[in-house]
């Protein structure tokens, strides 16, 4: 069982419980996880990747509900496709723009 910490479970179902904090990746280590979970990172830039993982610490610093690693694994593909031909797509915000929603969610 998973849990978000969204919701607040019965007192008896939490005493037959065990809690695993894990926590969340620090930004190299997401770069790490883009890389494994992309096939296609291989042919983005690595300025994209990192500029893109930089606005996601910041959209997840910023916002009430934080954009989770699969929506930043999306949101990557999304801007890819966007944008076949920028080298790096972060750095059109027209693109940016229309892949963030009005609350900064991905």
């Amino acid at each position: 069982m998973t849990s978000n910490s969204d919701k607040q479970l019965p007192d008896a179902f939490l005493r037959r419980c065990v809690f695993h904090h894990i926590e969340f990746p620090e930004p190299k280590q997401m770069k790490e996880i883009v890389t494994r979970r992309l096939q296609c990172v291989k042919s983005f830039s690595n300025d994209f990747i990192a500029d893109g993982i930089k606005l996601f610490y910041h959209l997840r610093d910023i916002s009430e509900k934080k954009p989770s690693t699969g929506e930043l694994l999306v949101w990557i593909n999304a801007m890819r496709r966007m944008a076949p031909n920028e080298v790096n797509p972060m750095k059109d915000w027209n693109v940016v723009s229309r892949t963030v929603g009005k609350r900064g969610r991905l």
